[in-house]
């Protein structure tokens, strides 16, 4: 398994690849979904959290940017429902 959740671990790179491989999207178009959680991200920063552990490009995703690709995801989704009532 890629992901051990039975004791909880799963580093945010990999939570970033499942959501990519759930939702079909290319790294353009990542990089859309976190410019729509907030966060500034290159194709190229993409294609970097995106590689394996043990490739040179390999980089370690951010909580905080794992987090605005979540919220963009939600957006994108489900609409920015912020203040409406």
């Amino acid at each position: 398994s890629l992901c051990d959740w039975s004791s909880d671990v799963c580093s945010s790179d990999l939570i970033l690849k499942k959501l990519r491989i759930a939702h079909s999207l290319t790294p353009k178009q990542c990089v859309e979904v976190f410019k729509i959680g907030g966060a500034e991200v290159s194709k190229s920063e993409v294609s970097d959290y995106l590689v394996g552990v043990t490739h040179p490009r390999f980089k370690r995703l951010k909580l905080d940017k794992l987090e605005a690709f979540c919220d963009g995801l939600i957006v994108i989704m489900r609409g920015n429902h912020f203040g409406t009532q």
